[in-house]
This record gives structure tokens, C-alpha cells and sequence, in this order.
């Protein structure tokens, strides 16, 4: 484990923060959200000052406040969280916004808390498919909250391959996204997860995915229009200008330690000689009555799963360098990955060069074809 344990010789941690309160639950939805009549504020901001107690002596190289809706609770409740948040190293504080709860005045009180980053959760300029989404804003109101960031450090997300949507529909997210020119961007392909309302419909048939052909058409589109609008692809679904990377983000897909608080928070750090990944409690009933002590869950990582865990972490990435990977878990990958059997299956997806694993264009694409593979590979050789 000595090459493990080397791995996380870093300075700092990234902290997210999990807020899951929701005015409604979007229907691509698989997180850990809660949507309740009345919002337990005090009780929550409560149980996360005393996550926050425990972790007193860690240093934050950057937060992230996800949800959920974050932007959704009171100016008062991050108040009282930031007194308890040493921000003084911290290089970078995200927030997620909602669109339909933005207003300058709430977005200039985050900045005097030190939040530097905004995240905003648009998906589509089409009406039909925030609809269809079931998102609870409308354009006038996405339209209002990115003139209201327009000076601001802000990313924004888009999804693409919901039910029923076409090229066009596309083609007129992207005429927008030329038109607003963000610094960043997001882009996620819809996947249907268990737990959400699409899984659920797309089983019973009541909706029905696009077809594999139009998805990679869309792809395709979004790789050709991201170079005119000036984004540079640096992760798999994730898209800046220079130097506006988010640095959270990256911290996950560099193997960098991080904590997270509030219900269902993942973190991944080292302790006592060995690499936990862990989970907090999902429940929020459960996580409001445990004690400090009993909302954990952790998982200490074997030596096959450290190796998967980063291969997937960092090939998000698109590349990993063959020496760093070789530094950090004695694994020569060139070697495993050429010399297995199962190789011919994603010689297409993946290349070799400059002493770096890369995907292809079909690769990227294709990704979890990929990690599937590695996946056996590594289940074979460790």
C-alpha cells in the first residue's frame, strides 16, 4: 500500500457540500434529493457545523456546494455555514444555482461570502424539453439569471439525448450557447439511472430513448460547434476557455483527497495506511438523528480497486499519463492493457501516445465500453 499512501502526500483537501432540498424533482433525476414541505434549515445546518467541527484541522483547496437546489435556502443558513469554513487557502468556492431563484441580490451576498463560482443548471433552451425534463424554470427566467452572471466566473449545464429531442433542438442550444459564449460549459448525455422518473418510463415503456445512430450524431455536432464557439473539451463531458477549468471538478479526476458533508456526501482520503472511499448517511431522517459517529459508511479499497478506481477517475480526463500511473500503483498499463486478449474489443476506442493513454473521438463516446474492459482486465491480472 506504500505507493497508495504516496499518492495522496498533497496539500489540502476539496470539500463538497451536500445541500438536497428541492422545489421539485426533475424527472433525469437519480440523486439524493429531498423534496419537503417545509425545509429543516436549522436542523441541517446544524448536523453540517458539526461535520464541519470534526474536520476542523483539514485545510480546503477548494469547495463545491452541490445539490439539490443550493440556492434554494436562506441567505441566513450560509451565514452561519461560512463562519465555520476556514476559507483563507481555499482557491476556489462553487455554488449550483437553480435559474428561477437567481437574483443579483443573492448572487452579490454569495460573493461577499468568498464564493467565486457559480454553476447554473439551464439543460435546454427548449421549452418543450425543460418539460419534458421536467424542470421547474422556463427561458425568461434562464435568460434573466445569465444576464444577472454575465460579468460573474459561471459555468452553466446542458443535457442532450432526452426523449423526443432532435437535431434541431440541439442545433438551437447551441445557437444560444454561441450567442451567450460562456467560459464554461457542461455537457452531459442523458443517462436513464435507477431512481429516476425516465428509468422508470423508459422500462414501461411510456418513453422511449433516441435512437444509438441520432445520439451520436448529436455528439458529433457538439464536438464540431465547441471549437466555433472557443471551448476546449478537458474532461468527458466538460468544456471551458483557458484557465476557467472547474478545479473541484479536477480534483476528482486527479485521484486528489476530498470530503464530503451532508446526506449521502461521498469522500475519498487515506487513513491509518489504508484508502477509504465512504458515504455518508442517504436517509436525511437518519442523517439528522445519528450521531457524528454513525454517519459514515466506508470502504476500504483493495488493491484492484485502488487500480480501477483510478483508471476510471482519471481517464475522465481523457488521458493518463503511463508513468504517474506507473509512480502511484506499479501497474505498467502499455503492458496489461496490449498484452490481454480483451484489448481487440477497445483498440478502437483508446491510443497510445506520447507516453499517455488517450481516448479516441469514438472513444469518448464510448467511454464506459472502455472502463468495462479495463474493468476485467484488472479483475485478471491483480
Amino acid at each position: 500500500m506504500e505507493k497508495m499512501k504516496n499518492s495522496f502526500k498533497k496539500k489540502g483537501y476539496g470539500l463538497y457540500i451536500h445541500i438536497p432540498f428541492c422545489a421539485k424533482k426533475c424527472n433525469y433525476c437519480a440523486f439524493n434529493v429531498s423534496i419537503v414541505n417545509s425545509i429543516p434549515e436549522k436542523r441541517y445546518l446544524s448536523k453540517l457545523i458539526t461535520e464541519l467541527k470534526f474536520y476542523h484541522k483539514k485545510e480546503w483547496k477548494t469547495v463545491y456546494i452541490g445539490g439539490g437546489t443550493p440556492n434554494l435556502l436562506s441567505n441566513d443558513f450560509y451565514l452561519e455555514l461560512f463562519k465555520h469554513i476556514d476559507i483563507l487557502k481555499t482557491e476556489e468556492i462553487t455554488i449550483e444555482l437553480n435559474p428561477e431563484f437567481v437574483t443579483k441580490k443573492q448572487i452579490e451576498f454569495y460573493k461577499l461570502l468568498g464564493i467565486n463560482r457559480f454553476s447554473l443548471g439551464i439543460q435546454t433552451f427548449n421549452e418543450n424539453g425543460l418539460n419534458i425534463m421536467g424542470r421547474n424554470h422556463d427561458n425568461n427566467m434562464a435568460f434573466k439569471a445569465l444576464e444577472i452572471l454575465k460579468d460573474e466566473n459561471y459555468s452553466f449545464d446542458l443535457i442532450y439525448g432526452y426523449p423526443a429531442q432532435t437535431l434541431n433542438n440541439l442545433l438551437f442550444d447551441l445557437k444560444k450557447i454561441k450567442e451567450i459564449s460562456p467560459k464554461h460549459l457542461s455537457i452531459y448525455n442523458l443517462s436513464y439511472e435507477e431512481g429516476a422518473f425516465f428509468y422508470k418510463w423508459k422500462n414501461s415503456g411510456k418513453i422511449k430513448p433516441l435512437k444509438e445512430e441520432l445520439e451520436v450524431e448529436m455528439y458529433d455536432l457538439i464536438n464540431e460547434k465547441m471549437g466555433e464557439i472557443g471551448l476546449k473539451r478537458y474532461e468527458i463531458s466538460n468544456f471551458s476557455k483557458e484557465s476557467y477549468e472547474s478545479k473541484h471538478n479536477m480534483l476528482y479526476w486527479t485521484s486528489y483527497p476530498y470530503i464530503g458533508i451532508g446526506v449521502g456526501a461521498h469522500s475519498y482520503y487515506f487513513e491509518e495506511g489504508n484508502i477509504i472511499r465512504s458515504e455518508k448517511e442517504k436517509k436525511l431522517k437518519n442523517y439528522l438523528k445519528f450521531d457524528i459517529g454513525h454517519l459514515e459508511k466506508k470502504n476500504i479499497l483493495s488493491k484492484k480497486e485502488y487500480v480501477f478506481d483510478r483508471f476510471y477517475s482519471e481517464m475522465r480526463k481523457l488521458y493518463i499519463d503511463l508513468d504517474d500511473f506507473l509512480l502511484h500503483t506499479d501497474i505498467d498499463l502499455l503492458n496489461i492493457i496490449k498484452s490481454s486478449s480483451k484489448y481487440k474489443l477497445i483498440k478502437n476506442l483508446i491510443d497510445f501516445k506520447n507516453n499517455q493513454i488517450v481516448f479516441t473521438d469514438l472513444g469518448i463516446i464510448n467511454s464506459n465500453s472502455v472502463f468495462d474492459v479495463f474493468y476485467d482486465i484488472i479483475e485478471s491480472e491483480l
